[in-house]
């Protein structure tokens, strides 16, 4: 007898163990991330091996824009990628099923009852009147031939019998949402949906019966599954699994309790959600004489849980029938033995079988696709569409004086630029960081949840774990030179190093405050600012440090996050309402100017800085934000002006000289401001966007001219927005091929005044500052 140790590696190999043997195939994870970042994708479907189509929040409908290239060596794979489509349809609303029946057609479904069409792989969709604006259509289901069905809310069901050209209503007998949709045969179908309710159909769906007794009145279906008319899973609410061999009558499935990871995945986890269950293609069965095997099933959701179904397996000596196997996507893309990962939460699954070879395909949060050929998906890696890069809300940033950087953004990520902050690259994943600092080309520290420090001495390339003495976030770094440097963060936390940051000694003081950054003017003095106007002092390296209770703010409940030092002993401190400074490193303070409300400060030297905040004016337009200026230490401030486009609770400034810096905000964006111009704001781009031009800039004419770069075929759009973040005008929509253009605008001859032009191309936008005369 086999006897299986039931590792995560061999689990999956157990079940895979005939496409192993026809390939030894590997195919590295595909992610892909549109914007904005909290966009989730809720449906998926491929209509052969190299066409994919994920839909999602925000009218969001990515298509796979070229074929999987496939080779024996996972480092010859070159990765497809998915663009987003232009539609007919708001952004405020969601799309939640999808069917790519093939490599032309596909009908899409969402909220308020919309129904999309498209017979030219997304170039263009219909969007069909449902009379159905109160009700979420959930899932589009292929029956057979010509006929499609549609469930929703309210128990909704549609049919069509003409490819969704014409659409028919049919009773479900039920008022009960309804979630998913699975044909086992053309004629036996399940909808599964709200409080446990599946229904059953014999006759290819033109009616439907409810199934007493499948489901369980409290948990929710999500996902349904058929293998054949007889053979079906639902999955739903706290993990349940529910399975049926005859047709009639369902069981609830058992979990090994298997886990890869039980410290790090508490038992609470894996009752999470279970949102979509599909049947894999590969055999469920592993004896030693295998007979007419069952296939597996694979079960995914919430908090980074997949589960695995074998028929029937042997484990030791004793065989176990319908064994569910719980199994963590806890690392992702780990070749080089660094810290690379992104916890997976999956809410769609589509199986494409291609001759020998799978094409598991997922898709959950953040925007993101992955799939995998590799059919044990032991080794995962990463790939980044170009839309990847459009979707950061930038939190920290940290540049060396050389132009390298480093930033941590939403969703756990950390980028590196070498262009001084212009374009940026993902090189480490999902960790939920903050703090941020870079020394050189090569080495930056990252600091994050539960006292976790990264450390790379590659340029991002690979990232190693750093075992610091607390459990609390940490926030702030600072170094005095390459091998002494601080951290700081919560529960009064602040760590040192003499190393270079291999080894951390605590020196936290009894003060018990987060800490939020730090700063130092010279070797030995330096402060920490953070909550509750705490502010601590160093005059000895680090060694001690002394609560100050007599600055302007101690004792108070303003936070303060942000703190510059400069080597003639000025400091400047940012809070909510105050910025406070000292001329003499740290000793006394005060306080130099009372914003209503900051979104914080940064200074170029000791007497030249900017102030964001929110004023009366930038209130009334979400997407902007006041800047003022100061070049006397803060004395005066001047040269107040409205940022578009900026709709971010911190302020985030890189400087490249004493006149000019960019500024980074939500959506990517990036803005390069010169304070010393005629005109503040003189660009904005997104990471990684070619250079546009607009020209004559000033205009006194009715026409403009546009010059920009397109790096592939693809949608694009030029917009007219003014100054405070309101779009004017769409002045073209259409398609463009891969190359340089010139277009002629033709603006309203009534507009005067100072306008942006925005042109948006595959997930990516650039914006331009013009003044018309």
């Amino acid at each position: 007898m086999y006897k299986i140790n039931l590792t995560r590696r061999t689990i999956f190999l157990v079940a895979s163990i005939v496409v192993l043997i026809q390939t030894s195939i590997v195919y590295s994870q595909q992610i892909t991330r549109i914007n904005p970042s909290h966009i989730t994708m809720h449906g998926i479907s491929s209509a052969d091996y190299n066409h994919g189509m994920c839909v999602g929040d925000s009218a969001a409908i990515l298509l796979q824009s070229d074929s999987i290239i496939v080779s024996v060596r996972i480092e010859d794979f070159v990765p497809p990628h998915f663009v987003l489509l232009q539609v007919p349809v708001s952004h405020d609303h969601s799309f939640y099923g999808v069917s790519y029946y093939d490599s032309l057609h596909a009908i899409v479904v969402g909220d308020a009852g919309i129904v999309l069409t498209t017979s030219d792989k997304g170039a263009s969709w219909l969007q069909q009147a449902m009379g159905l604006t109160n009700k979420t259509l959930r899932a589009v289901t292929h029956i057979s031939g010509n006929i499609f069905q549609i469930v929703g809310d309210g128990g909704t069901i549609l049919r069509s019998n003409d490819n969704g050209s014409t659409w028919n209503t049919i009773s479900s007998g039920t008022s009960k949402a309804l979630y998913a949709e699975a044909f086992g045969s053309a004629t036996t179908g399940l909808i599964a949906g709200e409080a446990g309710t599946m229904l059953k159909t014999t006759d290819g769906g033109q009616s439907w019966n409810l199934q007493p007794g499948a489901g369980i009145p409290y948990l929710n279906f999500y996902g349904v599954a058929m293998l054949n008319q007889d053979t079906a899973i639902a999955v739903g609410d706290s993990a349940l699994i529910r399975y049926t061999n005859d047709g009639t009558i369902w069981k609830t499935a058992r979990d090994s309790n298997i886990i890869s990871n039980p410290s790090k995945y508490p038992s609470t986890a894996r009752y999470a959600p279970l949102r979509t269950v599909a049947y894999t293609g590969l055999p469920g069965t592993y004896t030693n004489s295998v007979t007419n095997p069952q296939l597996a099933a694979m079960a995914l959701g919430d908090g980074d849980i997949m589960h695995y179904f074998y028929n029937h397996l042997i484990v030791g000596t004793t065989p176990v029938d319908t064994v569910w196997v719980c199994y963590t996507a806890e690392k992702i893309g780990d070749a080089d033995g660094g810290i690379d990962e992104k916890q997976a939460r999956f809410t769609c699954v589509d199986v494409t079988h291609n001759g020998p070879y799978l094409l598991f395909a997922f898709a959950g949060p953040y925007g993101e696709i992955s799939g995998s050929i590799d059919s044990t998906m032991g080794r995962w890696g990463y790939a980044s569409s170009t839309l990847r890069v459009n979707l950061d809300h930038y939190f920290f940033a940290s540049f060396d004086n050389a132009g390298y950087g480093y930033c941590t953004v939403a969703g756990g990520d950390v980028e590196r630029s070498t262009d001084n902050g212009f374009t940026w690259k993902p090189v480490l994943y999902g960790k939920d960081v903050a703090g941020v600092i870079c020394l050189d080309s090569n080495t930056a520290f990252v600091a994050g949840w539960n006292g976790e420090l990264f450390r790379t001495r590659n340029g991002g390339v690979k990232w190693d774990s750093i075992p610091s003495l607390t459990q609390y976030r940490l926030h702030g770094f600072a170094f005095t030179s390459p091998d002494t440097g601080f951290c700081v963060g919560d529960g009064g936390t602040i760590l040192r190093t003499f190393d270079g940051g291999t080894t951390w000694n605590d020196k936290s003081p009894p003060y018990p405050s987060f800490l939020k950054v730090v700063a130092f003017s010279s070797t030995d003095t330096g402060v920490v600012v953070g909550d509750n106007g705490t502010l601590l002092r160093t005059t000895d390296g680090g060694e001690n440090w002394t609560y100050n209770g007599d600055h302007p703010l101690a004792n108070s409940e303003a936070s303060m996050k942000y703190i510059q030092a400069f080597p003639d002993g000025t400091y400047y401190v940012g809070a909510d309402s105050a910025v406070m400074k000292s001329t003499d490193h740290g000793s006394t303070w005060e306080v130099i100017y009372t914003p209503p409300d900051s979104v914080g400060i940064s200074f170029y030297d000791s007497k030249i800085g900017i102030l964001g905040e929110y004023s009366t004016s930038s209130m009334l337009v979400p997407d902007s934000m006041t800047l003022k200026y100061t070049t006397d230490g803060g004395n005066t401030w001047a040269k107040e002006f409205t940022v578009p486009f900026y709709n971010l609770h911190r302020l985030l400034a890189h400087w490249l000289d004493d006149c000019s810096f960019l500024l980074y905000g939500i959506e990517g964006f990036i803005m390069k401001v010169n304070l010393c111009g005629v005109n503040a704001v003189t660009e904005i781009v997104s990471p990684a966007s070619p250079p546009m031009k607009v020209y004559p800039n000033p205009s006194s004419q009715r026409n403009v001219t546009v010059e920009y770069e397109t790096e592939k075929d693809g949608p694009i759009t030029i917009e007219l927005w003014d100054e405070l973040g309101k779009r004017i005008a769409i002045l073209y929509s259409g398609f463009e091929v891969q190359g340089t253009h010139e277009r002629v605008l033709i603006l309203d001859p009534n507009l005067h005044g100072t306008f942006f032009i925005r042109i948006s191309k595959e997930g990516s936008s650039q914006t331009l500052r013009m003044i018309k005369l």
